[in-house]
């Protein structure tokens, strides 16, 4: 059968290859990372708020300064 004759919704349910011996393909529910890559973008994102929260919070308050290397897109030159 020459693979150009296939209908095109169909290639999502052909694998390339057959399965490991004793592995049974999933098409219709496959194993998913999206939860654990979901939590683990949230957990660096809130260590990131707080590190730039001390940050901010230590040059304003306990040095009170703030200064050009404090931004990031600063239009001094380096």
């Amino acid at each position: 059968m020459d693979p150009s004759e296939i209908d095109p919704k169909l290639l999502a349910f052909i694998p390339a290859l057959a399965p490991p011996p004793g592995v049974k393909p999933n098409f219709k529910d496959p194993l998913s990372l999206e939860n654990p890559l979901r939590v683990s973008v949230c957990f660096v994102m809130a260590m990131m708020l707080v590190f730039v929260s001390l940050r901010v919070y230590t040059r304003l308050r306990i040095t009170r300064e703030f200064g050009a290397e404090d931004c990031k897109f600063s239009c001094l030159p380096v």
